[in-house]
């Protein structure tokens, strides 16, 4: 993979979790495009620090950076997205990790706070 001289992405191991597995296939998505960060940075008309952390395994993409991000490399954009959404989806009930769509709570909290809250406004909703 064309690279900055000095430059090491950490290593991810693909039995870790999906959004590690997730960033792999990125990471080889562009070494089959032969492309630096800078250079993919440029054909996607992002920063080079918006694309990385996915290939890091930190996290998805956006809906808007991940077409940009797989077209610059030559990919097939619905077939990311797909597996974007399956990844997501996945990782989302992964009862032991945090997620800051869930407020920074495990999903199994955040789903008994969401029927909570549900119940709440359903009462208010009958009282009114």
């Amino acid at each position: 993979m064309a690279r900055r001289p000095g430059h090491r992405e950490r290593p991810l191991d693909p039995l870790a979790g999906l959004l590690e597995r997730f960033a792999l296939e990125l990471r080889e998505l562009q070494e089959r495009a032969g492309l630096s960060y800078v250079e993919l940075a440029q054909g996607a008309h992002f920063a080079s620090s918006t694309l990385s952390p996915a290939a890091a395994g930190q996290r998805l993409h956006t809906r808007e950076v991940l077409p940009a991000y797989v077209r610059a490399r030559g990919g097939d954009v619905g077939g990311w997205e797909e597996r974007k959404i399956g990844t997501w989806i996945a990782d989302f009930y992964h009862t032991r990790r945090r997620h800051g769509a869930a407020g920074g709570h495990p999903p199994v909290t955040f789903g008994q706070d969401m029927r909570e809250a549900h119940s709440t406004t359903s009462i208010t909703r009958q009282c009114a």
